[in-house]
């Protein structure tokens, strides 16, 4: 719990700096076996822009359909922009609840076109880490996003 606690007052600490908010949901994929509920993954976030080059974002969702939720720090920067398409790199860190693999780590680079109404859309390819006591696995990944940048406070 103090972790998750952590998370959150972190997120809200950075959340100070930034300009605009968003809320983007995803689905991604894993490159490992198993069945589609075992490969498949949701997220939701919320975020804010750091003078647009950078987001902070706190992501919840499940680790895939049969898995457990988790919540995550996201920081991403802009590595190059025109007009509406933009790529970023992420890396993140988490925590996943009742599982012995709870450290989650990730990094993903994400390509996305954004409408003058603020809708995003976004395809990712990245790899996940999650770490235990005594054991530890990794995946790969590909996924696609919407997202949605709410309107600049006046």
């Amino acid at each position: 719990m103090k972790k998750l606690l952590l998370l959150i007052a972190l997120m809200f600490s950075l959340s100070g700096f930034g300009q605009q908010k968003y809320v983007s949901g995803s689905f991604s994929y894993y490159d490992g076996g198993g069945s589609f509920n075992q490969q498949a993954m949701a997220t939701v976030e919320v975020g804010t822009y750091i003078h647009d080059v950078a987001t902070v974002g706190l992501a919840g969702g499940v680790t895939s359909f049969t898995g457990n939720a988790y919540l995550e720090v996201r920081p991403s920067l802009m590595v190059w922009s025109s007009n509406q398409f933009s790529v970023s790199g992420t890396i993140g860190a988490g925590y996943v609840f009742n599982s012995t693999q709870s450290f989650l780590t990730e990094y993903c680079g994400t390509m996305t076109y954004t409408t003058p109404k603020g809708l995003g859309f976004s395809i990712f390819a990245g790899g996940y880490k999650f770490n235990g006591a005594n054991d530890f696995s990794k995946y790969t990944f590909i996924g696609t996003g919407i997202s949605y940048t709410l309107p600049k406070k006046k």
